[in-house]
Formats: structure tokens, C-alpha cells, sequence
């Protein structure tokens, strides 16, 4: 009987692998294909740190469908699991057919702006190389006033040391609006648009400068072995990019999470704007109290100070004006989903009270005013599981002390 059952149970495993050795035509079971084919992430967006209520950004974005050994990149594939209202990691999963992949994004109140922007002074807002004449620069004026650009000049870098310069002397910028240097022998849009036609070579150039009075006060690198380029062939070549719209202002120091790739049609150039996106204090204090209730503050138990650490960064990361609301708003509530994977409220005064637990649980001072722990009971089944959670998982911290203090 026994070998019986053995058999009975090697056999139906035998049939399929038997028709698909016999029939010459059958090269691979049907059921094999889910094991050998599918998607995979290439190379991950170029910005994958966000700031709350930014869009996802897609541009570096490369993903391939593959099966065994030959694959192809795509792009009709369907996205899902990106909410930039909420912060902490968050999975970006890519679907096509019965098939998927993920990478992930951080989205944090770091560069949330609460007012439009502001600055003093003018900024490379984007460059376009699609080849070796077809190139433009493009400046942008983000102030209230008239700027001359008497003072200002393009300086190239080479890697063998020399520079060449490109004089402005002769223009302005008029407030909200862009001057864009073009190369003489460039082609449609890019020379259509073009503010000044001068001679740009890039051979062998490792960096664009925009420069005042001999001070560098912005730059694009063409270094190959930047970390957004390292898939190209050659450093910028047939690329446009614009600068990152959280940026405030020029830096000198070259950020590529300030850079983004846009589409290589220029059908625009030359009217770039950096938009001016609001998250509003309100929306920011939501935000932060999910993330105590729902996100990084949820799930403590083990892990008390690494909880704490979390959410006291993003509450350091907030403007004055909304840590005052979510300390002053404690009726406000949110949603989101609780430890047993269930949909639902809390207040603020209720992430308030997570903060002090996860504080004195951690042995740390808390961050925020005292709320003296008065929890409402309705709704708070998760505050009072944390509180029972934090003091077994901290070995009963708080009995401990206060015996110390008796003797």
C-alpha cells in the first residue's frame, strides 16, 4: 500500500514532464513561465526621496519584461501604492498582466513648502543636449525684479583644465522669466527660442557655471560617472534636464536630487517655470499624526527608540506654524489602518499621547508639551495595547523605577 501511495503520488508529477520531453514543439510547460519570466526594475526613478504632497516622479524609470534570457524594456505597465500624503516608505508596485515588481520611495516633511518660493538670485533652470550642436541653457529669474546680467557670465570647465566663458553683459532677465543661451548651429525649438545664439562646446566639458562677479553661484556637472548618468553611454548626451521644483535657489555645490529628467521634446523650452506646489500646514499636521498612529509609531514594541527617533525627525522637520497646529488641534482627527489591518480613527490628542509613551518607554525627553496622558477610551484600544506592549517589551521600565525610588 504503501508504495502504492508513493507512486500514486510521482506519477501525475511524471505525465506533464514526460509530454513536454516527447513532443518537440512543447519547449516549455505553461506553468513554468511564471518561474522564468516576468518584470524587473532596471534602474529605479532618479528621485525616489520625496517631500510630502509631491507627485511621483517616474524620469530615470526603467523596467524590463524578460523571459529566460531575452527581455525588452516597456512602459505600458500600470502603477499603484504611491500616496504623497503620507509619510514614511512606502512599496511602488508595477504591474502588467499576471505580472510584477516594486521599488520603493520615502516620502518626508523635509523641503514641504508651506509658502510660495523665494529667492535672491538667478539659477540654472534647464539644459537641454540632445546632440552635439542642439544645445541650450536655459536661466531662470525666480525674483520680483528686473535682473542685469552685466555681471553675470557661463563659464565651461574641460577636463584638461581650460575654461571657456560666455559673456551675458549685454542682457536681463525680467522677474518670473527665463533667458535661455542656445549653441549658433542649433535646430527647431531650441534655436526658435533661444535668447542669445553663441558657440557651445561641450567636448571633453565636465561642468556648466553660472558665475557673478568671478563667484560661482550654480552649476551643471557632466561628469560620467555621476550617479544619474552611469547608464548612459555618454554623460548628458540626448537629454533634457530641469531643476527639481522644491528648489528654492541656487546651489554650488552640484545635488542631483535637485535635477530631474523631463521629455526630450523641447516643444516648450524656453517658458520653464519652477512650479510653486502648497501643502498646507493643516494637511502637514494630518500627515504627521498618521504617521504616529499608523506609520513608523504603530508597530513600537522592540523597537521603542528607533520608533521615537522616527517620528521626533519629521516633527523637527516641520515649520514653527504646524507644530503649533497639531499641538493646539486635539479634537482634529485621521484615518488609517490599525495594527490588526483594520480601518480607523484617532485624534490628535491620541498621537500626542503615542509621542510622551514612546518617550518615557525610550527614556527620552518628549518633543512635544506635556498632554498628561489623559486618553479618551473610545477609540484608543491601540494607545492602551501600546502602553501595555512598551512596558512588558521594555521589562517593566516603569515599575522598575519607581521601586528604585522607594528604596
Amino acid at each position: 500500500m504503501n508504495q502504492y501511495l508513493k507512486l500514486s503520488l510521482i506519477i501525475p508529477l511524471l505525465v506533464p514532464l514526460f509530454h513536454a520531453v516527447k513532443n518537440d514543439e512543447v519547449k516549455t510547460l505553461q506553468a513554468w513561465e511564471s518561474v522564468s519570466s516576468g518584470l524587473r526594475v532596471v534602474h529605479e526613478p532618479y528621485v525616489t526621496t520625496l517631500s510630502l504632497g509631491d507627485p511621483l516622479y517616474l524620469d530615470g524609470l526603467v523596467v524590463e519584461s524578460f523571459y529566460n534570457e531575452d527581455s525588452e524594456v516597456i512602459s505600458d505597465y500600470t502603477i499603484s501604492g504611491y500616496d504623497g500624503a503620507n509619510l514614511g516608505v512606502q512599496t511602488i508596485t508595477l504591474n502588467k498582466g499576471m505580472f510584477s515588481t516594486s521599488f520603493e520611495v520615502y516620502v518626508t516633511n523635509d523641503l514641504v513648502r508651506n509658502s510660495p518660493i523665494t529667492s535672491s538670485e538667478l539659477l540654472i533652470s534647464e539644459f537641454v543636449y540632445l546632440d552635439e550642436v542642439d544645445i541650450g541653457i536655459e536661466i531662470y529669474n525666480p525674483t520680483s525684479s528686473l535682473i542685469s546680467l552685466e555681471d553675470y557670465a557661463l563659464v565651461i570647465n574641460y577636463e584638461d583644465g581650460d575654461d571657456a566663458l560666455i559673456s551675458l553683459s549685454e542682457f536681463e532677465v525680467i522677474s518670473k522669466d527665463t533667458f535661455t543661451v542656445s549653441h549658433f548651429a542649433s535646430s527647431g525649438a531650441i534655436y526658435d527660442s533661444a535668447s542669445v545664439l553663441v558657440e557651445i562646446d561641450l567636448d571633453g566639458a565636465i561642468a556648466i557655471n553660472l558665475v557673478k562677479e568671478d563667484a560661482m553661484i550654480d552649476k551643471v556637472e557632466l561628469i560620467p560617472n555621476t550617479s544619474w548618468f552611469r547608464f548612459d553611454e555618454s554623460p548628458l548626451l540626448g537629454n533634457v534636464i530641469r531643476r527639481h521644483y522644491k528648489t528654492v535657489g541656487p546651489n554650488p555645490v552640484f545635488t542631483s536630487n535637485e535635477w530631474i529628467f523631463a521629455e526630450k521634446s523641447t516643444s516648450d523650452y524656453g517658458t520653464h517655470q519652477i512650479s510653486e506646489t502648497i501643502t498646507s500646514i493643516a494637511e502637514q499636521a494630518k500627515a504627521f499624526a498618521r504617521y504616529v498612529m499608523f506609520g513608523a509609531g504603530m508597530f513600537a514594541a522592540g523597537r521603542v527608540e528607533e520608533a521615537f527617533l522616527a517620528l521626533k525627525k519629521e516633527y523637527t522637520l516641520m515649520s514653527n506654524e504646524t507644530k503649533q497646529y497639531f499641538i493646539d488641534n486635539k479634537d482634529i482627527k485621521v484615518e488609517g489602518i490599525n495594527e490588526e489591518g483594520k480601518r480607523d480613527t484617532a485624534t490628535f490628542r491620541e498621537a500626542q499621547g503615542r509621542i510622551s509613551v514612546l518617550a518615557s518607554s525610550s527614556g527620552n525627553p518628549s518633543f512635544i508639551p506635556s498632554t498628561g496622558l489623559s486618553f479618551n477610551i473610545e477609540g484608543t484600544s491601540g494607545i492602551l495595547m501600546l502602553v501595555a506592549i512598551l512596558s512588558i517589551s521594555s521589562g517593566g521600565f516603569l515599575i522598575i523605577r519607581h521601586k528604585s525610588k522607594k528604596n
